[in-house]
């Protein structure tokens, strides 16, 4: 990640905060937003997925939250997502989307999140999503999807709906 990225989700999170949101909720957000534009980038995810489903937003504060807690929704449980490309999404274990609370953007929050989503997250180190949530038991271990393979033992038990493990 860049230092202008940070700078800018710097400046979204001071924003949204600024907004009224509470600031566990703003990191939560972010989290899951900085999750899920790591997921399109290493293709856990369609490629570009949520960053174009970011920018088909523009202008639509309303139906952003609305498809936004969609795709978080189907991350969580799997399945078919009509928010991006109506594609097949793995199912993501670990707590990070157990709930799907999305926060309104203005247009200029909107921005610095689209901004975002258009580097390369690949080489961010998967661990980071689970640090910083400081979620107590989860320290370093963020969300990450598998095919029902032995990390089940792990408490990951991302898979394709309706796949059997």
């Amino acid at each position: 990640m860049t230092r202008d990225i940070a700078e800018r989700l710097a400046r979204l999170a001071v924003s949204l905060e600024a907004s009224g949101h509470a600031p566990a909720l703003v990191s939560t957000f972010l989290m899951r937003c900085l999750f899920t534009m790591f997921a399109e980038d290493v293709r856990l995810l369609p490629p570009n997925s949520f960053t174009d489903l970011l920018q088909r937003m523009r202008g639509k504060p309303a139906l952003f939250v609305q498809s936004v807690e969609s795709l978080w929704e189907t991350m969580r449980t799997g399945g078919a997502s009509i928010v991006i490309a109506e594609e097949s999404v793995l199912r993501f274990n670990g707590g990070l989307f157990e709930e799907a609370t999305v926060l309104p953007l203005t247009d200029d929050q909107l921005e610095l999140l689209i901004e975002a989503g258009k580097a390369d997250w690949r080489d961010v180190e998967p661990a980071i999503f689970g640090t910083f949530r400081g979620t107590p038991g989860r320290q370093g271990r963020g969300p990450v999807p598998h095919r029902g393979t032995a990390r089940q033992q792990d408490g990951a038990h991302g898979r394709h709906a309706g796949q059997q493990t």
